[in-house]
């Protein structure tokens, strides 16, 4: 698991296939995340929720264009940003 409260705060996924998952945490503590593949802006996904639940699909990528290598990078927006995990398909 990686966490960061720090605004602007980055991780980078490295993956080879057509699809990718965020798995992450929502509580009341936690914030927003900015989603980008390959440097191109996807999402940004909202990790705030009234009650704690653990490991849930946050994000899915849908299929991209080109099966190969790809970066998922996660930047925190605001608040606390959990990721669990990394699904690939």
């Amino acid at each position: 698991m990686l966490e960061s409260s720090k605004v602007g705060a980055t991780a980078k996924f490295s993956f080879s296939g057509r699809l990718v998952t965020l798995i992450s945490d929502k509580a009341p503590t936690r914030g927003k995340a900015a989603l980008y593949v390959d440097g191109v802006y996807k999402k940004t996904v909202t990790l705030t929720s009234s009650i704690k639940a653990n490991r849930l699909i946050a994000w899915n990528s849908g299929y991209l264009s080109a099966n190969g290598s790809h970066i998922l990078t996660v930047k925190a927006i605001s608040g606390r940003i959990d990721i669990d995990a990394f699904l690939v398909n």
